[in-house]
């Protein structure tokens, strides 16, 4: 249920994209750079697939990393879209992976488990290489058999961004920010905000469509206290009565409080959030900037932890981006000087936390992301719950087999939320699917 579409974090760092977007400025390393090269010197190929703004930022890390190790030249390959679908399949296979790549931390298991990824043990032992300031929930989705096959580039969150200015006119309080509210205290503030005109719906309470984009629906069903995958990793487990009331509970939202928009209800393009026609949305830390933009004066707004589930706990099952070294790489010493470089604090600052895009991967980056996030007086004010809520979340581990589940589980909650398919028969066909998939994988 994509309604709102506030910001695409590359459509929620989610899935197939851009098969055919090809090689692009192959070569975006600086003059300087080039410059100082010897014959002894060792050439990295590093892969990203980032916007062109962001590729002066990777430029910046680049010459600042070669002042330091001249013996090492970074030789960076921008492929606009998601490289994941086939570029990094296709140069896997055939054993022709850059030394270094952007890769996803859910992506992880499946491709240590293939043998693409370089097992980081033997370096982080050598040097007695702290984790300690990435992540918990990252790192437990860049460990496979107990080996860690990436270091944390970025990662992604959810909060409850609002509408001040529609909050106003009814004169009801914001979501409060110290996060002490629940799910039921959500419903019931969202159905504050149904309004009809003319037999037509014109304005909505809640939007949650990230709980059908595969990686949030985890935090979701934990929150619930539902189960997900046992701990052995072989087996789904979805189909409990605590989903069912989570899920049974969302569609209700829908199509009995009326609070909740269903996309085929709404005319092509439009976007309750943005026009001020909603007063919630569950929408990501990536979101800021974008929602500066597309907002504009429109309406005041800001953000809001999200509420807990019965557990006591909020559904919070974050997803990002790492950096990799590939096993055919030639030079895994140097690759692995250019990533502990490129996941450094002053590193994160200048890639993710000065241009403010999704939450660090380090903790100490956190800080100065909030800080550059608040300059200028600009929404929202309490940007960082992002950061604040980070620790509460869920450490779920990555397993070989999360493309295709997450693909099962859009397809199964997309029909539970825009449709009125019972919920525990569709929640048993679900858990039977997925371990129909989950059984074609050998680990």
């Amino acid at each position: 249920m994509k309604t709102t579409q506030p910001i695409s974090r590359r459509r929620l760092l989610s899935g197939a994209a851009a098969a055919g977007a090809g090689l692009a400025a192959a070569s975006l390393l600086p003059d300087s750079a080039h410059a100082s090269r010897s014959k002894d010197t060792v050439t990295l190929q590093f892969w990203v697939n980032h916007g062109t703004e962001d590729l002066p930022l990777f430029n910046h890390v680049i010459s600042n990393f070669q002042a330091k190790n001249p013996g090492i030249a970074i030789k960076m390959t921008n492929i606009p879209g998601d490289i994941d679908a086939t570029m990094i399949p296709t140069h896997a296979v055939s054993g022709t992976l850059p030394d270094v790549w952007y890769n996803r931390t859910y992506d992880t298991a499946d491709r240590a488990n293939r043998g693409w990824t370089l097992n980081l043990n033997p370096f982080l032992q050598k040097e007695n290489f702290s984790t300690a300031d990435f992540w918990p929930a990252e790192v437990a989705q860049e460990v496979w058999k107990g080996q860690m096959h990436s270091l944390p580039y970025d990662f992604s969150d959810f909060g409850i961004s609002y509408n001040k200015t529609l909050f106003d006119q009814k004169k009801i309080k914001y979501p409060p920010a110290d996060g002490n509210w629940t799910w039921d205290d959500l419903r019931a503030l969202a159905k504050e905000f149904v309004q009809m005109e003319g037999g037509k719906q014109t304005t909505w309470g809640i939007d949650f469509s990230p709980v059908a984009w595969g990686w949030p629906t985890i935090g979701f069903v934990l929150a619930w206290g539902g189960k997900w995958i046992s701990k052995d990793l072989r087996t789904f487990q979805v189909a409990t009565p605590e989903a069912a009331k989570l899920f049974q509970t969302l569609q209700d939202m829908i199509y009995i409080d009326q609070s909740a928009p269903r996309s085929a209800t709404l005319p092509a393009g439009f976007s309750p959030w943005t026009s001020g026609k909603l007063a919630m949305v569950v929408d990501g830390s990536w979101a800021t900037l974008g929602n500066r933009a597309n907002i504009g004066k429109r309406f005041a707004w800001d953000v809001a932890p999200l509420p807990k589930g019965p557990t006591g706990r909020r559904p919070i099952s974050p997803a990002g981006g790492a950096w990799s070294i590939a096993t055919n790489s030639k030079h895994p010493n140097e690759a692995w000087e250019w990533i502990k470089f490129l996941t450094s604090t002053q590193s994160t600052n200048i890639l993710i936390s000065e241009p403010t895009r999704s939450i660090p991967g380090r903790q100490t980056s956190a800080k100065e992301w909030v800080r550059v996030a608040r300059s200028g007086k600009q929404p929202p004010a309490h940007v960082a719950v992002f950061a604040n809520t980070m620790p509460e979340a869920f450490p779920v581990p990555t397993v070989p087999y999360y493309n295709e589940l997450a693909t099962i589980t859009s397809n199964y909650v997309g029909a539970m939320l825009n449709s009125k398919k019972p919920v525990p028969a569709t929640l048993l066909k679900w858990e039977q699917d997925g371990n129909a998939a989950i059984k074609k994988y050998k680990f």
